[in-house]
């Protein structure tokens, strides 16, 4: 299988994040998980290069979904 590119996947739920990665990397691509807004924007600041998508939960502990978003941004 051909790699697709990679994806930082936020969420803090553990089932949520354990599938949602294993059918990403089914499917071909590479993931990264965070499961918390400092956690997300540490990942993306020091690996950009090669995120090419982020999949972002709305609802996180230490944030939302929109202020990860605009700090990642």
């Amino acid at each position: 299988m051909d790699f697709k590119g990679c994806i930082l996947l936020v969420d803090d739920e553990e089932v949520v994040m354990d599938v949602s990665i294993q059918m990403l990397k089914r499917i071909g691509y590479k993931v990264i998980g965070a499961k918390n807004s400092a956690e997300a924007i540490e990942i993306y600041q020091n690996r950009r290069d090669e995120i090419d998508l982020i999949i972002l939960d709305y609802n996180l502990p230490d944030s939302n979904g929109e202020e990860t978003y605009t700090k990642i941004k």
